[in-house]
């Protein structure tokens, strides 16, 4: 997901402060697993640059 699109999800969630606690519960579930698998991306592309200049 780009970062744009992360953006948008967040801004998405800040707007929702209307919507019932459980669904505001499930996007910042949600936001939390895109932002964790985004630092996961980025982390395996680190490590293949680091092997591959090896």
């Amino acid at each position: 997901m780009s970062e744009k699109a992360h953006h948008q999800l967040v801004r998405a969630i800040r707007a929702s402060t209307t919507l019932p606690m459980c669904s505001r519960k499930l996007l910042s579930a949600a936001a939390r697993e895109i932002s964790i698998s985004v630092i996961c991306k980025e982390r395996v592309n680190h490590v293949t640059d680091a092997s591959s200049q090896a």
